[in-house]
């Protein structure tokens, strides 16, 4: 009973420990995690590769979570290479591994046409369009930092012609999203044909410079709506076609992030299309993978690329909070680092520290308390092994000295002692192990571990055989030294009362 009783109590004291550790470290994403402020004008993920060369210590996490149908889903959008170094992962949460399932979340895309100055011209060919008034060019920008902004080039006419427009990128620069053609104030006019884009150019203190905006590679730039189509890379330039009804505005954009994001989600969300993104938007998504849990969220987690959510939010994540995710190796050393570099932390979220809490709960020290009570009821039946076998040595000795007189050698009646006691000691450990074992896989599943019942990950009932194993190997040495000593005692006894009684 006292072996069975150590047995439950070990195993679910080791279950209800694991558990706990891999809730709070899934809740928490990975060893430490750091809600930060840079200062204005750093970027943080040029911070955070100075300090970390390795990329496998720390990494960038924007985070933004929507409330708006049922319970919260959590965006995180990451840096694909150094997240799966860093979060916290367990095998159960989906197949492949980390790494093969975040480098899922890049596509190959074109890059980004960056713009700075105060002014822009477009040159383009418009003697194929076909609309009874001129329609007006307008080429939107994402300011880094400042959002989504636009400026108007002018009216395009028939023929070839150079478009010019003030640039609001005077500083820190912008990111060009797109074209599109608007129509003139309080007009609704069908326009079809094609424009064809020969040449981007910027203006600053030096004059005018071309800029290179992907106007020759195949799927750089893709049509967004209002009645335009594929964008086509030729001899001349990028060909625009369109045909747009009375009230649609054709639309193009550099295809420098997919229209619909790559995303690792939870099982739970089942495979939506669609997230908040960092600027509160909506995001398009789609799943490449799904599983039980993620890092870092309860449950219903949508992971994406962070460069591809920055540019889908118009470079100003108005509702993101901007987290670094610290391996336990630099968790020591690093927050000081960020606030030498002028990062400010404004709080700490540490896996070690919601262990300890999900320790301390009342389903916790409850089976913490069994198996203190389990420990003693052991030691209780290891005593009272141990005080009998004291109770009935003295009579033992008597057979013992009748069995050697009779010529019976030392070597069997020793052998004989431990072959009664081990049949004994093997019967009680061996029923009460298996009995308390099977009690715990049955019962511990039922057993509440936590004050709440948890949304992620999936508890773990198994079997920990390397703690029991080792309490009971304990066990087992510590009872088998006592039977051995106290058969070795017993049959020293034997021999001097021989001689004791001996005629002399």
């Amino acid at each position: 009973m006292a072996f069975g009783l150590v047995a439950f109590g070990v195993d679910a004291w080791s279950v209800a420990s694991s558990n706990a550790h891999d809730r709070a470290w899934t809740e928490t994403g990975a060893a430490q995690v750091l809600t930060v402020n840079p200062a204005p004008g750093r970027d943080l993920e040029s911070i955070v590769d100075r300090l970390d060369p390795s990329g496998r210590d720390a990494t960038v996490v924007s985070e933004s979570i929507d409330f708006s149908n049922g319970p919260p889903v959590r965006l995180l959008a990451v840096q694909p290479d150094r997240f799966a170094h860093v979060a916290f992962w367990r095998s159960d949460f989906g197949q492949p591994a980390l790494a093969t399932l975040t480098a899922r979340l890049t596509q190959q895309v074109a890059p980004a046409v960056s713009l700075s100055g105060d002014g822009l011209e477009v040159t383009l060919d418009a003697s194929r369009l076909s609309t009874q008034g001129p329609p007006i060019l307008v080429a939107d920008f994402a300011q880094i930092g400042g959002g989504l902004t636009s400026t108007t080039l002018g009216k395009v006419r028939a023929g070839r012609q150079t478009l010019r427009g003030p640039l609001p990128c005077p500083t820190q620069g912008c990111r060009l999203i797109g074209l599109h053609l608007e129509r003139p104030t309080a007009t609704f006019l069908p326009m079809s044909g094609r424009l064809i884009v020969t040449a981007m150019g910027t203006h600053d203190q030096g004059g005018w410079h071309a800029t290179d905006a992907n106007l020759a590679l195949p799927n750089d730039w893709r049509a967004t709506g209002g009645g335009a189509k594929k964008p086509a890379p030729t001899s001349g330039g990028l060909q625009l076609d369109m045909s747009a009804a009375p009230t649609d505005q054709p639309t193009w954009q550099v295809n420098d992030e997919p229209a619909s994001l790559p995303a690792l989600m939870t099982t739970s969300l089942g495979g939506q299309d669609h997230a908040v993104g960092l600027d509160g938007s909506t995001l398009a998504v789609h799943p490449v993978a799904t599983g039980a849990a993620l890092p870092g969220g309860f449950g219903r987690v949508i992971i994406v690329d962070g460069t591809y959510a920055l540019r889908a939010a118009a470079n100003a994540p108005t509702i993101a909070t901007q987290t670094v995710w610290l391996t336990p190796v630099v968790a020591g050393t690093f927050p000081a680092k960020l606030q030498k570099a002028g990062v400010t932390t404004l709080t700490t979220q540490s896996a070690a520290q919601q262990t300890a809490l999900y320790s301390r709960q009342g389903p916790a020290l409850a089976i913490l308390l069994f198996l203190a009570g389990a420990r003693l009821g052991a030691l209780l039946a290891a005593g009272g092994a141990v005080l009998n076998l004291h109770l009935t040595g003295r009579r033992r000795t008597y057979e013992l000295t009748a069995m050697s007189a009779l010529g019976v050698r030392r070597r069997t009646l020793l052998a004989s002692l431990f072959a009664e006691q081990a049949v004994l000691l093997v019967f009680g450990i061996g029923v009460g192990v298996v009995a308390g074992v099977l009690g715990a896989v049955l019962a511990l599943p039922s057993v509440p571990e936590f004050a709440d019942q948890p949304s992620a990950p999936p508890m773990l009932y198994g079997l920990h055989t390397v703690p029991v194993l080792f309490v009971v190997a304990v066990a087992v040495v510590v009872l088998a030294v006592v039977v051995a000593t106290s058969s070795v005692n017993q049959l020293r006894l034997s021999r001097f009362d021989q001689l004791r009684e001996a005629p002399a």
